[in-house]
């Protein structure tokens, strides 16, 4: 039956019999993993991914509706399979997916500079890159035969001869023409190069041409000559460039005539292979291709067939550019590809154009230097990756929003080094289509949806993995099979049926909850690994319960230096925690250090100080700027708690300081709220607070006393001060009845506690706490608005009240002690040493 609560400012009679109903018995502070839970065949679980329910139908929604921005963001802690249960999930579906195609590039002989695509159905793209493979080695041996034909010769001299006979009858004729007119053609060497030019006769020598005005300025030539065969030389001229320009035109007819016999003799050779390319690969792309190819080897016969005669087998010269590079080969897949990337880069993601040196500081590319990327291999299937990987390289995160948002793919080269030359190739663009998988934590993607409105429309599905589940029974069989799955696939020892209800339990501890149970398996793989390690150790053959403690033991034990480190201040007395005796104003508290690895309890001392003035409750810690805002709330909310308890009818007149003793660091949290209203009514009351109780507790304005976290840790750093300095049985803590359904205490804490050594008490109300913690009733308020006589709430309002009328000037002022108002006297307050020490962050 659930305890009836007390209302507000209402305080139980009699306080011994109050703390005897508000301790916890032991079975109440640790769940214990029923038999039923462990199945009694253990056998593989059919899948992996337990207790998931809700991400696992978002994934399969998103999965399996193939439009436009259903990406998935998986979201989670690590450790909850939620990458195991994506791959999972994504190899069922992947059979039942349509095959995608095949994707490559070949040269675009109209644009060099722009690879053309071919997308091909799957397996066609490497049948079509073997037959051009093979019709360039029937080119390599073809070529040079072709041009050491014997009748390619015959019909070649019989060219090149009516070509000769044609340019000497030219020439003839232009040589008798000038030989009338007393002219002759005549031969100059220059620049390397032969030429010929028209010179004039003289004494039947030929003279060049300015020799004609020496002769007429000598007196052996008329004047009247010279202007007349100076105008027959620029005649004659004219005539020679209509013969050089006929010339140069039967060069260019001869040496078509010659390709012309070479090119029917090689497509004579070559029109069978073209023809079975083209029957076997009809496509628009591969035709245009074919063509090009074709028509590209009939005009660079002659280059090609050097080439070829040099016996050229390697990646340079122009046969290079014939062949068909093949980015994403689908032969043999069933159903669509799966592509888990783990290391995602702009290069690795999606592709690059690799440049290869030709000279000093100068790089070449072409077709074949395009290298595929990991989100193309995953073209129609999908594409897991970690966000918080992608999003390291901004540059990639970006190339990633681009192709889904337009669902083209462009691969581009790296940027080159500066001051280093290489080609601009843009291959042609794919059209792609992907579903895309980002796994990452929850605060990441609140952090993307909120920064960009765009994706959201791009990942429209989130499909959150829980880090816990319900401690079911079903669940907690399918937890146990997980569990021996994974020794089993380790070749790790079988674990013994006894050791499963440890497993169990360490799940429902490492939760956080008593109804719940870890998802977390990466945590549980490692416990079962290295239980596997001790067990070996000592010859076992299973993995018993031992061997499970033994490894939490020793994997705590190697995390604990900073834990050991406070231990021994405290076992110094540098660190003043007082666990026997009363003191007032002063009152144990309770907080965690997190170091991520390995998170402890400490106990930690709270004190207040009062006085007369009208300031309210200083935070020493606000005032030190050395408190987060949670704190800073929670020490305002106590001043509205009392506020609303004592002064309704009159102003609060009270100057108080509270304050973490020993502390040098960032407090942070409002756990520690109960304990600072304890220390300020101990410090108005005097009466003193037990030394050996330690308490933790958020509040709120109204006196409920609400749930913290880190539970387990606080209890059992307490209890290991007080047991290591000896049990008096009259050591405890207090702590919200909330957390009740938390606890999941170590078993030294349990069997204390069963042996009357140790107590946990669990409180809904403040006024519970400080019966427990100051030995007192805390008092009822009478209709008159006045509390009752000798209780502690009785003390504070007389205090206060002594306090308003110091403060307004009022001469029968007295201080009001708690032997006064008929309360329990003060104890002296023991002396010690005071050794401030630097400590490390805390979260009451």
């Amino acid at each position: 039956m659930p305890r009836k609560r007390p209302r507000a400012g209402a305080a139980p009679r009699g306080t011994a019999a109050l703390a005897r109903r508000l301790r916890l018995p032991p079975k109440r502070l640790r769940w214990r993993c029923p038999p039923a839970a462990v199945p009694k065949g253990i056998g593989a679980p059919p899948n992996r991914t337990v207790g998931q329910d809700r991400a696992l139908e978002a994934l399969r929604v998103g999965l399996e509706v193939r439009a436009p921005g259903y990406n998935i963001f998986v979201s989670g802690i690590s450790g909850t399979g939620r990458t195991t249960a994506v791959l999972q999930l994504v190899r069922e579906l992947a059979p039942s997916c349509p095959i995608p195609r095949d994707r490559a590039y070949v040269h675009n002989f109209a644009a060099p500079d722009r690879p053309r695509l071919l997308t091909l159905p799957a397996g066609r793209a490497s049948a079509l890159r073997r037959e051009v493979d093979e019709l360039v080695a029937l080119l390599r041996r073809t070529l040079p035969a072709s041009v050491e034909d014997r009748e390619f010769h015959r019909r070649r001299d019989e060219i090149l001869k009516r070509a000769g006979d044609e340019e000497r009858r030219l020439f003839d004729a232009l040589r008798a023409t000038l030989a009338k007119a007393e002219f002759a053609l005549v031969g100059s060497a220059g620049d390397g190069a032969k030429r010929l030019e028209i010179s004039p006769l003289h004494g039947g020598e030929p003279v060049p041409p300015e020799r004609l005005r020496q002769l007429v300025e000598s007196g052996e030539m008329p004047a009247a000559d010279l202007e007349a065969r100076e105008a027959r030389l620029a005649e004659h001229r004219r005539e020679l460039a209509q013969v050089l320009r006929r010339d140069r035109a039967l060069g260019r007819e001869t040496n078509e005539a010659i390709g012309a016999i070479l090119k029917d003799s090689v497509r004579a050779s070559l029109a069978g292979a073209f023809e079975d390319l083209r029957t076997h690969h009809p496509e628009p792309a591969v035709q245009t291709f074919l063509a090009g190819l074709e028509e590209d080897v009939l005009e660079n016969i002659v280059p090609l067939a050097r080439e070829a005669a040099g016996g050229d087998e390697g990646d340079g010269g122009r046969f290079r550019l014939y062949g068909v590079h093949v980015l994403v080969d689908r032969r043999g897949l069933e159903g669509c590809p799966v592509v888990h990337e783990t290391a995602p880069t702009v290069a690795g993601v999606f592709g690059t154009i690799e440049r290869r040196p030709v000279a000093p500081g100068v790089f070449a590319a072409d077709h074949t230097s395009v290298r595929s990327g990991s989100l193309l291999e995953s073209d129609g299937g999908f594409f897991v990756v970690a966000a918080e990987d992608l999003l390291e390289d901004s540059a990639a995160a970006a190339a990633l929003h681009r192709v889904l948002k337009h669902g083209r793919l462009e691969i581009r080269a790296a940027e080159t080094v500066p001051g280093v030359a290489g080609p601009g190739l843009a291959p042609e663009a794919i059209e792609v289509d992907v579903k895309v998988i980002l796994v990452g934590d929850w605060r990441l993607y609140e952090t993307l949806y909120r920064g960009s409105a765009e994706f959201g429309e791009t990942f429209r599905v989130k499909a959150d993995f829980s880090p816990d589940m319900s401690a079911s029974v079903p669940n907690l069989r399918h937890y146990c099979r997980v569990a021996a799955t994974l020794a089993k696939e380790e070749g790790l020892l079988p674990l013994a049926r006894a050791a499963f209800p440890y497993l169990v339990e360490f799940g429902v501890r490492a939760s956080g909850r008593q109804g719940r149970v870890t998802t977390r398996f990466g945590e549980v793989g490692d416990l079962i690994r290295e239980a596997g390690y001790w067990a070996s150790q000592v010859g076992a053959s299973r993995i018993e319960p031992e061997h499970l403690r033994r490894a939490a033991d020793r994997r705590t034990e190697r995390n604990r230096f900073a834990e050991a480190r406070v231990r021994e201040l405290m076992d110094l007395g540098i660190l003043r925690i007082e666990t026997d005796g009363g003191r007032v104003g002063r009152v144990n508290g309770l907080s965690v250090y997190d170091l991520g690895y390995h998170a402890f309890g400490k106990p930690t001392v709270i004190t207040a100080s009062t006085g007369v003035g009208q300031a309210g409750i200083i935070n020493v810690e606000r005032e030190a700027r050395l408190s987060g805002g949670i704190y800073d709330k929670g020490v305002l909310i106590i001043a509205g708690y009392l506020r609303r308890t004592f002064a309704q009818k009159r102003p609060l007149a009270l100057s108080a300081s509270v304050c973490f003793e020993q502390s040098y660091s960032g407090v942070d949290g409002d756990s520690a709220s109960v304990a600072e209203v304890a220390a300020l009514v101990s410090e108005l009351t005097g009466v003193p607070v037990d030394q050996g109780i330690a308490v933790t507790g958020s509040l709120n304005q109204h006196g409920d006393v609400q749930p913290i976290g880190g539970v387990n840790h606080k209890v059992e750093g307490f209890f290991r001060l007080c047991a290591a300095r000896g049990l008096t049985g009259r050591q405890g803590v207090v702590l919200p009845r909330l957390n009740v359904g938390d606890l999941m205490l170590a078993d030294e804490v349990v069997e204390a506690c069963r042996a009357g050594k140790f107590s946990i008490w669990s409180v809904d109300r403040v006024e519970e706490a400080l019966a427990i913690l100051l030995a007192a009733d805390p008092g009822r308020q009478r209709p008159d608005g006045k509390w009752t006589p000798g209780s502690l709430y009785d003390l504070v309002d007389r205090r206060l009240r002594s306090y308003t009328a110091r403060l307004s000037g009022q001469e029968d002022w007295k201080p009001v002690t708690a032997a006064a108002a008929g309360g329990p006297a003060p104890p002296t307050p023991p002396r010690g040493p005071v050794a401030p020490r630097k400590a490390r962050s805390q979260k009451p």
